[in-house]
């Protein structure tokens, strides 16, 4: 860490911090042919090295002056982290000499490398905020942030995030200048927030090996077992928040209140694809959630003695969410994943039980459906056709 005050400039300064983490890890293990795990192939033994390297850099510019009843903080900002490592399992099977054990793994007769495994991921972030206030009493912050993640598809890797707040400390005003037993702050913000919880290379379309017999040997083949997604953006949340900050009686009691609503567009998730595509899912971006909610807290003083205190805190959270938006239309619906546009999207899409099992008495009396027999549980046929199909039968049966 380093800092500097700028000479000639009053209340300028510059600061540069530094990290850099390495990590090792050896784990070596050796299984003789006199336990379980080393008994079927004269003794086994296995080398599983791990290792990371991460560093992180800050430039910061601040700007802090006050002039008067009025007063401004100024930050700049440019960062950049990057983070790699690598890993890989040997192991070696067929001890006729198992003294040296791992320590000398060419003693077997069988070696192999599996688990080979190397990443690396890089961010890199612009920051300008700008906070001003009047008497302590107004106080206005701006901020704009631009970053950048690796993992995300090739044009699309950075994002723009501006915010705005506002704040009115109440209690420092004239017609309240007699309550010192109070303290009253009305805040509202605007901001945008990005997400980029995604992995390093959910983006891309992944490959896997494995072994096959071909003639006399073995070979190894490779196949496609991820589809990438050269699209995948940064999700975009815009929330909109109002609060109030308050403390009575010397701060005895106090606490905050704050109502929110989010927007949030490009939400970032694994979309299950049909069976016929080869593959399981997709990491995508899909329309949008929305999100509103309060919070409350309170925290009181009850006793505050020398040798005893007793403090209370008490917090209430209230969010409802719902999608906005899938893939177009306003009556969007994804059955495969349980997404419905109006619902949220922990909806659990299924079948509704209705009375238990079919019987072999509903099977004779004709009473139950084609396709159906005793043991089977009894499902609502919504659309009363006298069959049960996932389209027109499901239904929402919890979130």
């Amino acid at each position: 860490n380093a800092k500097i005050d700028i000479p000639f400039i009053k209340g300028l300064s510059y600061d540069f911090n530094y990290s850099n983490t390495y990590y090792n890890q050896k784990n070596n293990t050796f299984y003789p042919e006199t336990i379980a795990d080393g008994v079927a192939n004269k003794g086994k033994a296995e080398k599983k090295p791990l290792e990371e390297r991460n560093w992180i850099f800050n430039n910061i510019i601040t700007y802090l002056r006050t002039f008067g009843d009025h007063s401004i903080n100024a930050t700049l900002l440019y960062s950049r982290e990057k983070r790699n490592g690598e890993s890989y399992t040997f192991t070696a099977e067929g001890f006729d000499n198992p003294a040296l054990g791992f320590n000398n793994m060419q003693l077997g007769t069988k070696l192999t490398t599996t688990d080979n495994k190397a990443w690396q991921e890089q961010g890199v972030s612009y920051m300008g905020r700008i906070n001003y206030q009047y008497l302590n009493r107004y106080m206005i912050t701006g901020t704009v942030r631009r970053d950048g993640f690796s993992g995300f598809g090739s044009d699309q890797k950075f994002v723009t995030l501006p915010s705005v707040s506002l704040g009115w400390v109440l209690s420092e005003e004239s017609f309240l200048n007699n309550a010192e037993w109070l303290y009253l702050k009305l805040r509202g913000s605007y901001g945008q927030n990005g997400n980029q919880g995604i992995g390093r290379y959910s983006s891309f379309a992944k490959m896997t090996s494995d072994p096959y017999v071909y003639g006399s040997s073995t070979s190894i083949g490779v196949y496609p077992s991820a589809m990438g997604n050269s699209s995948l953006a940064w999700e975009k949340t815009n929330s909109y928040n109002l609060g109030i900050d308050y403390a009575l009686f010397n701060r005895r009691i106090s606490g905050s209140i704050d109502v929110y609503t989010a927007k949030t567009q490009d939400v970032l998730v694994k979309r299950k694809l049909p069976m016929s595509t080869g593959y399981e899912e997709i990491w995508t971006n899909i329309g949008g959630i929305n999100n509103k909610g309060i919070d409350i807290e309170l925290k009181t003083v009850n006793i505050d003695q020398k040798n005893f205190a007793w403090n209370t805190g008490i917090t209430f959270s209230l969010n409802r969410d719902k999608i906005s938006k899938l893939y177009g239309g306003g009556d969007d619906k994804d059955i495969g994943n349980s997404w419905f546009v109006g619902e949220p999207i922990s909806a659990i899409y299924d079948y509704k039980i209705d009375g238990g099992l079919w019987t072999e008495k509903d099977l004779y009396s004709g009473n139950i459906y084609s396709g159906w027999y005793p043991g089977q549980y009894k499902y609502v046929d919504i659309n009363k056709d006298n069959a049960i199909d996932p389209v027109n039968d499901g239904t929402i049966i919890g979130y």
